[in-house]
């Protein structure tokens, strides 16, 4: 028997089985449990405390503890290691079916103290025939105890008949030594009596009454003997009767073994000739059904160099059963040598001496079971390889810690450390300055809820060398699932957008000394030209009054000099008009060009063709009555485009957009609801100002300048209408404008 090696410390032991995403859990020798890992009790539901001793077994199915219980029992008798699948109560009172693999577990001494069993929900495993095989192999391990128990039962019943019959035997035997020495006594007394009759007659009366006597004697022993003759028949009966039992049983036991949807075989003596073979095991042999004829050796030579002749005769002359699980097997099928997997077993069969005189072969066929665990496999290994050669910085992180189980040289890069030092260990025990960043609640979000998270230009802290700096980073991070879709990690995809942000944030400076003078210039104009306006009114007036005092003059230079100063006024009058437009439509005060549309058609349009730009969010037009408005359809197309563009900007992504109008007395009521971030009040009163942004942890990656809104409104107010939004934090807004309808 093969033990595993005492660890050096068993609560090192419970430490890993503590960070290990699949279920582990100790039991003493009597299979009390004595220790559950993080992972067991989170799908359990209950505590340490609700688990000790053999309070673990209320989880089990009643259909399934009999079967878990005589698996346990049978593994600490052998001291080996078991594998069996059985239905578990998780904490929302739903029961799972789970795999559950048992290592024996040692003390210090090196002697056996129980089991670690490693256990995995495979209740939404992708394919069926691990379930069917799993059933299979509970099945077959019921047929080989039922086939067993009979087979010890037929065996001690033949062993009492015969140990009865061999003490009726020696009964008889002794019963008929003691006639045949009374016999011999009676014929020497007759001899002695016959002399002494010659000799005297009393003699002869003496040696009569001895003779009756010994008739006598010799009566009681007939009765004696007939009565162990009837014992020595009796017992003969029940002989015939145990025999027709036990070749019933025989009959019972091959059509039990024959009609066993699993394979099942006997093999006899050491050379392992076949004496019993169902027809499964017929069909997985693939070498016809004249098997009977033929050793174990002679019938699948193929086997020769897979060491399976090894066990069995390990087996054979040990007397100690071995178990196979997922093992390759080689077999010749329609002349092609091609590979299978099986669990099987070998285990001695004994006579009634307890010697072992055969060997009972069982197994369940797990191939394709085992090739899906590859194909999984070298999915795993395919999507590691495509991470590493990715062209943008990725990694997978392992478990609620975040295990940097993988990592491509971009990412290992963008963190500005070592390989050796990020690989197998948690990533903020090796990046101690990235936490309290927000991003450790992020992550979790994702492992726990399943949610993918996208960011544009996310700030970081980071150590570069030396330096801590702050870096831009548009990331995804990517829920990663095992096979039966439980969360085991996440997949993260990072690029650094650093360059790009301050590039832009040096043009957003660059933008804002621009507007600065502009607004100076502005300020300049409005100024300037209020403060000419005046003085030259004054001019004009008095010019004109003195145009009107000098008319009847008759010198030529002064109605010469009165007219170009008129027209001078006139050419200052329309320098600073010019002025006075040239700032007004600066200030957004654009000229307006009505005509006669339909609304709710250029609704759709406006809707159209921001959904075609965005497969992130769903935007829904609630049709009522057509409306027609006299308005710049241009002008309120681009109003629509920039409040739903802002819907979806600040809303995350997957909610959906509603675009809505209603007709009232004179006027028309348009409506933008979105389900995004929501505007505080401190927010509202400014929204429409010119350059004014909302600033906060989630818009500060969203790029803008705070024009579009307060255009917006100023295109309304030309039409006389009027626009407002609704809001609360967190809530979500409605955007209203209203518009004439003549």
């Amino acid at each position: 028997m093969h033990h595993n090696k005492p660890v050096s410390s068993e609560e090192q032991v419970k430490a890993i089985a503590d960070t290990a995403p699949i279920m582990v859990l100790m039991l003493d020798k009597d299979s009390g449990a004595v220790y559950a890992n993080t992972a067991w009790l989170r799908f359990t539901g209950r505590t340490i405390e609700q688990e000790t001793s053999e309070q673990w077994f209320k989880g089990i199915h009643q259909a399934d503890l009999d079967l878990c219980l005589q698996t346990l029992k049978k593994a600490a008798f052998q001291q080996s290691s078991f594998k069996i699948s059985f239905r578990l109560k998780n904490g929302n009172h739903n029961y799972h079916w789970v795999v559950c693999n048992g290592a024996t577990r040692l003390n210090a001494t090196g002697e056996f103290d129980g089991f670690v069993c490693w256990c995995q929900d495979i209740d939404n495993v992708m394919l069926a025939n691990h379930q069917e095989s799993e059933q299979q192999a509970i099945v077959s391990g019921q047929n080989e105890d039922i086939l067993s128990k009979e087979l010890l039962s037929a065996n001690e019943e033949l062993l009492t008949t015969n140990e009865e019959l061999a003490t009726t035997n020696k009964a008889l035997h002794l019963t008929q030594l003691k006639l045949a020495n009374l016999n011999d006594e009676l014929e020497e007394k007759v001899r002695l009596r016959t002399t002494a009759l010659e000799e005297s007659e009393h003699e002869q009366q003496t040696l009569n009454e001895e003779l009756v006597a010994t008739n006598e004697e010799l009566a009681a022993t007939n009765e004696e003997l007939a009565t162990t003759n009837e014992e020595l028949l009796s017992s003969q009966r029940r002989l015939e009767k145990l025999l027709e039992e036990l070749k019933e049983s025989e009959h019972r036991t091959r059509s039990l073994i024959e009609s066993a949807p699993l394979p099942i075989a006997v093999y006899k003596g050491r050379e392992m000739k076949i004496v019993l073979a169902n027809q499964s095991i017929i069909d997985i042999w693939g070498k016809g059904n004249d098997v009977f004829s033929h050793t174990y050796h002679s019938l699948l030579p193929e086997l020769g160099n897979q060491a399976i002749y090894d066990q069995l005769d390990e087996v054979y002359t040990t007397g100690k059963a071995f178990h196979a699980r997922n093992q390759r097997v080689d077999i010749v099928v329609d002349n092609v040598l091609q590979p299978f997997y099986f669990n099987y077993s070998f285990v001695p069969i004994f006579d009634t001496k307890g010697e072992i005189y055969g060997i009972m072969n069982t197994g369940a066929e797990v191939t394709d079971l085992v090739r899906a665990k590859q194909q999984v496999e070298q999915s795993e290994k395919n999507l590691q390889n495509i991470i590493l050669q990715a062209p943008v910085a990725m990694c997978i992180l392992m478990g609620p810690k975040h295990t940097v189980m993988v990592a491509n040289d971009m990412m290992i890069e963008f963190w500005g450390k070592e390989s050796a030092a990020i690989l197998d260990k948690p990533l903020f025990e090796v990046l101690p300055e990235a936490r309290e960043q927000g991003l450790e609640q992020i992550m979790a979000d994702v492992f726990h809820r399943g949610e993918t998270f996208e960011a544009v230009e996310m700030p970081v802290s980071l150590y570069r060398g030396s330096q801590n700096g702050v870096i831009y980073q548009n990331v995804v991070y990517e829920p990663y699932c095992d096979n039966t879709g439980k969360v085991i990690g996440i997949i993260a995809i990072t690029t650094d957008a650093t360059e790009q942000v301050l590039a832009r944030q040096k043009l957003e400076q660059s933008l804002d000394e621009v507007q600065k003078l502009q607004r100076q210039k502005d300020d300049f104009i409005g100024i300037a030209s209020h403060e000419l306006k005046t003085p030259l009114t004054s001019l004009s007036a008095l010019i004109q009054v003195l145009t009107v005092k000098l008319r009847d003059t008759t010198d030529p230079f002064v109605n010469g000099a009165l007219a170009k100063a008129n027209i001078q006024i006139r050419k200052m009058t329309n320098l600073i008009n010019g002025f006075l437009n040239i700032s007004r439509l600066e200030s957004g005060k654009i000229h307006i060009e009505k005509q006669h549309f339909r609304l709710n058609q250029l609704l759709h349009e406006m809707a159209e063709e921001i959904q075609i730009t965005t497969h992130s969010h769903t935007i829904h037009v609630h049709d009522h009555e057509p409306v027609d408005v006299f308005a710049d359809k241009d002008k309120v197309g681009s109003v629509l485009t920039n409040l739903l563009s802002n819907a979806v900007k600040y809303s995350p992504k997957g909610k959906s957009i509603s675009v809505s109008y209603v007709k009232k007395d004179h006027y028309v009521e348009v409506s933008i609801h979105d389900e995004g971030m929501g505007i505080t009040e401190q927010d509202l009163d400014k929204l429409f100002d010119r350059y004014y942004r909302v600033e906060s942890s989630y818009t500060k990656n969203i790029s803008g300048f705070g024009i579009g809104l307060y255009l917006s409104a100023e295109i309304i107010k030309q039409h006389g209408g009027r626009i407002w939004v609704q809001s609360k934090s967190g809530e979500g807004s409605t955007f209203y404008f209203t518009l004439p309808l003549n």
